[in-house]
């Protein structure tokens, strides 16, 4: 593994373990915060300018490879979301789902996008394309 992944692998990993849930934690009950982080959640999606593609690490590149993917990619606006996910679930609401509808649907369609993998000369394509 390349330096500057190992890097990279530490950012995310302090994003997503660490950063996210204790963004819901300090946002949970105020809307005013949860507001301002669902806003720039979605100002990091839009195109344009600066795409989503400009919000994140690449971990594994893959610069010649001309497929859908190049790599294993991370978008920090996922921390975002995790963050309002945690912040919504300590609220304690009951209309809150852990589980959202379709899930199954969802999970269905993961499995069959990835049973081109059984026949592939590179597995590590499939799977950059799959996450």
């Amino acid at each position: 593994m390349d330096p500057k992944d190992i890097i990279k692998a530490i950012i995310l990993l302090g994003m997503f373990a660490v950063g996210g849930p204790v963004l819901g934690v300090l946002i949970k009950n105020n809307p005013k915060y949860i507001r301002w982080v669902f806003g720039t959640m979605c100002f990091m999606t839009m195109g344009g300018v600066m795409g989503p593609t400009e919000w994140g690490l690449t971990l594994g590149s893959v610069e010649w490879y001309r497929g859908h993917s190049k790599g294993y990619h991370f978008y920090f606006n996922e921390a975002l979301a995790l963050g309002l996910i945690v912040a919504f679930a300590l609220q304690g609401k009951k209309s809150f789902k852990w589980i959202p509808p379709g899930f199954a649907l969802y999970l269905a369609y993961c499995f069959l996008s990835l049973l081109s993998i059984i026949r592939t000369p590179m597995p590590n394509y499939v799977l950059m394309s799959y996450f």
